[in-house]
């Protein structure tokens, strides 16, 4: 395991980690994503062929929190500075949920600096149908109906589940309030957080989030027309919130197994 390391970029000093061998690959974490606390991707099959690298987003985990009003312009920004920093002149893309999001907005920042592109559970939002505003759960003080709030928006089955196995369903929100609660606790996350969020909120630009969102997927294959893009997209956050890593088994697999070329799914 190799120790996450701060990096000074063009724009700000992010915590990151960079693990195995091979052709370059960015993962884009989600809006919890704090390198200190979890980061499955380097547990995956990815470093065994991939060089890969992490870093926490602006405001979360050890890297930077600029002053400021922050957008989806800057994280985007933020993984381009990323890339020229680590001497990368093209490399593959996983994001997942905001970090799908974030390479979203890359794309069509800088569509010659992407190789392939996989996105788990994320979407860029926007004038298609606004993805459901998250940052409205930070208005609810009691943790736990914090957490069934969350639960009942990205988890299609949890009123079943709260009905038929009760049990099972309020050990998922008591899961989620521990997992919070360290998240919160770790670094200025309490600060950096709802700042992301809200660059989150403004940034959206087409599609919807875990609905079918043809149009933000036909943007942003003709945004990248230099030279064929793989794009990996799932409607759904529901498989993800009860296997949790199922999407990064499946996106492994793809990237492990399949050539560059465009597939519209």
């Amino acid at each position: 395991m190799t120790a996450p390391y701060r990096l000074k970029t063009a724009g700000l000093t992010v915590n990151l980690r960079q693990e195995g061998a091979g052709k370059p690959l960015l993962f884009l974490g989600g809006s919890n994503f704090d390198l200190s606390i979890k980061a499955a991707v380097f547990a995956s099959a990815l470093p065994t062929r991939f060089t890969v690298a992490a870093a926490d987003p602006r405001g979360l985990g050890a890297s930077d929190a600029p002053v400021g009003i922050w957008s989806m312009a800057d994280y985007a920004q933020d993984a381009l500075d990323l890339l020229d920093a680590l001497g990368w002149e093209t490399a593959d893309i996983l994001g997942e949920s905001f970090g799908a999001m974030t390479a979203l907005h890359l794309a069509a920042l800088a569509p010659d600096r992407i190789g392939r592109m996989a996105l788990a559970v994320g979407a860029a939002g926007g004038a298609g149908g606004a993805s459901y505003p998250i940052e409205t759960f930070l208005d609810i003080p009691d943790p736990h109906v914090r957490a069934r709030a969350a639960l009942e928006v990205i988890d299609s089955r949890f009123a079943d589940r709260m009905r038929l196995t009760p049990d099972l369903a309020q050990q998922q929100i008591t899961d989620r309030v521990t997992a919070g609660a360290a998240f919160m606790a770790s670094h200025n996350n309490t600060q950096g957080y709802p700042r992301l969020l809200r660059a989150r909120a403004r940034g959206m630009m087409l599609g919807q989030s875990c609905r079918a969102y043809p149009c933000q997927r036909l943007f942003f294959l003709d945004a990248m027309t230099a030279k064929p893009r793989q794009i990996v997209q799932k409607t759904s956050c529901v498989p993800c919130q009860m296997q949790p890593f199922i999407w990064l088994r499946a996106i492994t697999a793809f990237a492990l197994t399949t050539p560059n070329r465009l597939q519209r799914s």
